[in-house]
């Protein structure tokens, strides 16, 4: 989900892939790329998790997609989404992200939360890259270094469109976290859905960042 901490790999990818995109970075470095993980949706698993506490008594549940992809499957779709398809000319393999007690192949079982929960995982693999850092993602974006001919240089923090969320929450969020005025929110809202991007604020890179950390 987009939640999820920057140091795990599918935000590092989705964030790095966005910024590569909008040229504020030019490769992401990863360990190896064949490693298979079984990845589900957040919101999914909070369901489960709900369902779990709905039950008379106490057990214990495996939540799981049941279906695999490799690091090189995240990181090929997530830069499709952005309009990328020659991504190996943006991705390094570093040894120091080789670990020695590397586990190739992660899959769940979640037979017993179908059949006793009845859950199953509604948001296929693909989907949440949409709203992890490619299509809907919060960037700052900038020309040039922080400080340029002794000015500082200040940056947008924009909002890039995704149909994955929905437009009341977008306005939600620029209420809460940019201080803007509901009718303000709702043309940046517009923008967003109707240019492909808005602009969510102008501020100093040390606030910016922080304004991004705040939203994801």
């Amino acid at each position: 989900g987009p939640r999820r901490g920057i140091e795990f790999v599918t935000r590092k990818v989705t964030n790095a892939v966005a910024r590569i995109k909008l040229g504020l970075q030019h490769e992401l470095v990863l360990g190896p790329l064949d490693t298979k993980r079984d990845w589900g949706y957040a919101g999914d698993y909070v369901k489960a998790m709900w369902a779990m506490l709905q039950q008379d008594a106490p057990d214990d549940y495996v939540v799981a997609t049941g279906k695999t992809y490799s690091i090189e499957d995240l990181v090929r779709l997530a830069f499709a989404e952005v309009g990328i398809e020659d991504w190996q000319n943006y991705v390094r393999q570093d040894p120091k992200f080789f670990r020695p007690a590397e586990v190739d192949l992660l899959i769940g079982d979640a037979t017993k939360a179908r059949t006793q929960l009845g859950w199953t995982p509604e948001v296929d693999f693909p989907t949440p890259l949409e709203s992890e850092g490619t299509q809907q993602a919060l960037l700052i974006e900038g020309e040039g270094d922080p400080i340029s001919n002794g000015q500082i240089v200040d940056f947008q923090v924009v909002l890039l469109n995704g149909d994955f969320t929905p437009m009341d929450f977008v306005v939600e969020v620029l209420q809460v976290f940019f201080a803007l005025n509901r009718e303000k929110a709702t043309q940046v809202m517009l923008h967003v859905h109707t240019r492909g991007k808005g602009i969510c604020g102008v501020y100093t890179r040390e606030v910016a960042e922080s304004k991004v950390s705040q939203v994801n």
